[in-house]
């Protein structure tokens, strides 16, 4: 203890007087982070909106995302003791891609014939669809679903038209069911890529979205025992719901 009160003596004062100024990346670096991310996509910084806060849009598509720079602080024991010197930058690039693709994702429930299907709450930026399954909803009926992510997975090849090497980007799919002999139990199913979901990207191979193909952990209802998991965007319900 005593070792520790005297490395804090020392430190607080080195620290003090080490300090630098705030320091911010230039309009120029933060373009040119943005371009790393968007790996071959045209940008351009469109408006400061704040101090050190950018407004960047796309010049191939209707595209528009934020990036800001921020100073890297020093810190002991939770309390600030002025700079680094360095500066780091964030943007909500992939965050946006999601948005831009919303209308179409969602427009697929229509399309792929789910009759049942509402949006639980409203998320523009929505990369998890969660199907909450009613208990007597037939496995056939999963056939509706596994349409819904070779659809996605559509999606996800026409974004990667919009760069010179692949992003990282992906959409996921959770299956959940109730019982009646055991309601108080939720059940998981996926295509078997993901414990708990399917995890769909630009080249997942067909197999991997196949909800009825012939193994036990992608033709089977298992429990779910990390509920943190299942949150998501989507219910199902059988007819007879409302």
């Amino acid at each position: 203890m005593k070792r520790s009160v005297i490395l804090s003596v020392i430190l607080v004062p080195t620290l003090l007087f080490s300090g630098c100024a705030p320091t911010y990346a230039s309009k120029n670096e933060i373009l040119k982070y943005a371009q790393s991310e968007a790996r071959g996509e045209h940008l351009e910084i469109e408006r400061e909106v704040k101090e050190h806060t950018y407004v960047l849009r796309s010049l191939d598509r209707e595209l528009h995302f934020q990036a800001y720079t921020y100073a890297e602080e020093m810190s002991c024991d939770g309390s600030s003791f002025g700079y680094t010197g360095k500066s780091h930058i964030y943007t909500d690039y992939f965050e946006a891609i999601y948005r831009y693709w919303f209308e179409e994702a969602r427009a697929l429930l229509d399309v792929e014939g789910f009759d049942w299907v509402r949006f639980d709450r409203n998320e523009d930026c929505a990369r998890t669809f969660t199907f909450y399954v009613d208990a007597d909803v037939p496995d056939e009926d999963l056939d509706k679903i596994e349409d819904f992510m070779f659809a996605l997975r559509e999606i996800l090849k026409k974004e990667q038209e919009f760069h010179t090497r692949n992003i990282d980007i992906c959409y996921n799919v959770v299956i959940m069911k109730h019982f009646p002999e055991d309601a108080d139990k939720a059940y998981h199913r996926c295509a078997g890529n993901d414990g708990y979901n399917t995890k769909i990207t630009s080249d997942t191979p067909d197999i991997e979205l196949d909800v009825q193909r012939k193994r036990p952990e992608a033709n089977a209802w298992i429990e779910n025992t990390e509920p943190g998991k299942t949150n998501g965007v989507i219910m199902m319900y059988n007819e007879d719901n409302t």
